[in-house]
């Protein structure tokens, strides 16, 4: 589709927005809706105010890359209802704290939503499809505009102080309508890729569960296991407690000063990648003192091991450490160091293997989220001989290299994707192409 620039444009004198079209106008968003009101939780938030069947109650949770928002992860009972502000359909939901400040929404029907966000209730001046889509392009702004303590947070003035382009309101449906069709066939194309990398992680998570349970001899004579997460293992496979075979320690203590331009690399929760991948491309620095750093310095064929997690699916997510130079981890992240009869990478596919079928989510790390050194250290694992626990190893980093050979490709298709959507939101809502004869179509 070929879209054609607006003739004739004039200077908004924002550097960030430029020129719009001349007919347009901008103006604070105080000017344009009837509210901003910041959400809230019921009084004691105990069980009675909750009701899976009930009244949508939306959390940062619960934003996607979908402009409407779905059913709320949590609902609230009628009596959880009267305890906070509802919002008529229609309501543009904004994140204004925390690390997904920025994020837009619109809610299809009556609802409500923690005081983590900002409900916008537009009225008649404007399109509430336009304005998220409009403050979609914006969220970098607001991260950089929100007031800092220990989070970033944007509150209800500051909402209403955020400048917006305002077209004449036909004009803003005929572009909300644009891009609603536009982002669909888009976020379709994101879908069926998503789709390809699931299907491969799957595959990944099949080839490792097979290996580590059966082993590579198909025709090997099996056992009894003993234990409940899986049935039948080779009958030479031995049983034994995990500290058995390996020492196991905290990390670094104390608040990570992400500011800190000297010490030691630290490896933090966001480096340890749900798959297992170790990415330090962003990583802080320690500069603890020397005699608190050195004895949890990492050493090639370490794991680290997530015990404490806000996501009950990232608990017991595990990374190999092959890195040169030194190199430390927080108290999160458990090292594992082995002894001559545990072979490390076997084991970090067992454990990652065991994160997978969901053991530590649904044992007692279900309940808190989380699966501590003690519960670490007597986990019953089943190893085979040293040699074939390291046979295992190499046949899994072979096959799940060969397995997971397109994922660059795609991985890259999807950004590429993602930010083409971006580019097409922001030139829309701010009248660098003119949409409206592509609405029609």
């Amino acid at each position: 589709m070929r879209l054609s620039p607006y003739r004739e444009h004039k200077n908004t004198g924002i550097e960030w927005l430029g020129e719009i079209p001349r007919h347009w106008g901008t103006l604070p968003l105080r000017r344009l809706i009837r509210m901003v009101k910041t959400g809230g939780t019921p009084a004691g938030a105990d069980d009675s105010a909750f009701d899976d069947a009930g009244f949508n109650w939306y959390t940062p949770g619960d934003f996607s890359e979908r402009l409407v928002l779905g059913k709320s992860d949590r609902a609230l009972s009628d009596l959880g209802k009267l305890d906070v502000h509802t919002f008529p359909p229609m309501t543009v939901m904004l994140v204004g704290i925390g690390a997904t400040i920025g994020k837009v929404g619109i809610s299809v029907g009556e609802s409500s939503c923690n005081q983590q966000i900002n409900g916008i209730v537009c009225g008649d001046l404007v399109d509430p499809a336009f304005v998220a889509y409009y403050l979609r392009t914006m969220r970098s702004f607001i991260m950089q505009c929100g007031k800092y303590t220990t989070l970033p947070i944007i509150n209800q003035d500051e909402t209403k102080s955020l400048t917006i382009t305002h077209p004449p309101l036909p004009e803003q449906r005929a572009i909300a309508a644009f891009l609603d069709r536009e982002t669909a066939r888009i976020d379709s194309l994101i879908a069926k890729k998503q789709k390809q990398i699931d299907l491969l992680q799957r595959k990944r998570a099949a080839l490792i569960s097979q290996a580590v349970t059966k082993g590579l001899d198909p025709k090997v004579k099996m056992k009894d296991s003993g234990v409940e997460w899986v049935r039948h293992v080779p009958a030479h496979w031995r049983s034994c407690l995990l500290k058995r075979v390996a020492d196991i320690s905290y990390g670094v203590g104390g608040e990570l000063d992400r500011t800190s331009t000297q010490g030691v690399p630290i490896i933090s929760l966001p480096n340890v990648g749900i798959d297992g991948a170790l990415d330090v491309s962003e990583i802080s620095l320690c500069d603890h003192p020397r005699q608190e750093i050195e004895p949890n310095l990492m050493r090639k064929g370490d794991l680290l091991f997530n015990w404490r997690n806000g996501s009950a699916s990232h608990l017991g997510k595990t990374v190999y450490f092959d890195l040169d130079g030194e190199f430390t981890h927080v108290s999160f992240l458990l090292r594992l160091r082995f002894n001559p009869n545990g072979c490390s990478k076997y084991c970090y596919y067992l454990l990652n293997g065991f994160r997978s079928r969901g053991y530590f989510s649904s044992s007692k790390a279900g309940v808190n989220n989380t699966f501590n050194m003690s519960e670490l250290q007597n986990l019953p694992v089943l190893l085979p001989p040293k040699a074939e626990q390291e046979a295992i190893a190499a046949y899994l980093d072979s096959e799940i290299a060969r397995t997971l050979a397109p994922l660059p490709k795609i991985a890259r298709s999807v950004e590429t994707l993602e930010k083409y959507r971006a580019a097409l939101i922001s030139a829309a809502v701010t009248g660098k192409i003119d949409v409206r004869q592509g609405a029609q179509t």
